[in-house]
């Protein structure tokens, strides 16, 4: 302990008193500071409301004293808009459709009528995408070898259709229609996934 004194007086004599240095004021952090008053319910003048939470007085008062030191060394808060993505932005217009929203050429996928409002704000977001990421395109879904095989047992063999020499799954008479479309689905698998197997003991994969 002795020891320790005596090398403090030394350098004490040496270099004078001790001074703690303050670490350098970042605008960035004081940034992030503010930005998490925000999400504990801060309103900042012109910036979208980040939590509806309200703030104590307490809480309230080191936030505007956080906001004051931030205007002061950095200039004015600034409330930064996030960056547009074209994939969410696919994906908010995948919502509307979902919500009965109808699209050009593409498969309308709810029966749904939406209402008036909820039209406006879908032909927004249509626009929106429009003007930033090209026409929409209505992406189909990504051909799976085992959902067709599924679809000619459930669909077509189930119902009486005779393919590669396979039993038969059912003694139903299938129509001119129907054996035109287990025809071409019958086809579109052998294309994509070779043909089509009976599997002994198991009807499919």
């Amino acid at each position: 302990m002795w020891s320790i004194q005596v090398w403090k007086t030394k350098v004490f004599l040496r270099c004078g008193a001790y001074k703690c240095r303050k670490p350098k004021f970042s605008c960035k952090k004081a940034r992030i500071e503010v930005n998490r008053c925000r999400k504990k319910g801060y309103a900042v003048k012109n910036c979208k409301v980040l939590s509806k939470v309200k703030l104590s007085s307490k809480d309230s008062k080191e936030c505007d004293s956080k906001m004051a030191v931030y205007v002061s060394k950095c200039g004015a808060y600034k409330c930064r808009k996030p960056k547009f993505s074209c994939k969410k932005a696919h994906i908010e217009v995948n919502r509307c459709r979902m919500k009965g929203y109808t699209v050009k050429n593409c498969k309308v996928l709810s029966k749904v009528k939406l209402s008036s409002k909820d039209s406006k704000e879908c032909d927004s977001k249509m626009a929106v995408y429009v003007s930033r990421c090209g026409a929409y395109r209505c992406r189909k879904p990504k051909f799976s070898c085992k959902k067709a095989r599924i679809e000619l047992k459930n669909r077509c063999r189930w119902k009486g259709y005779v393919l590669n020499n396979c039993k038969a799954l059912s003694q139903h008479k299938l129509d001119t229609k129907s054996i035109e479309k287990c025809d071409t689905k019958a086809i579109r698998y052998e294309s994509k996934c070779g043909p089509y197997k009976c599997i002994k003991g198991k009807i499919c994969k």
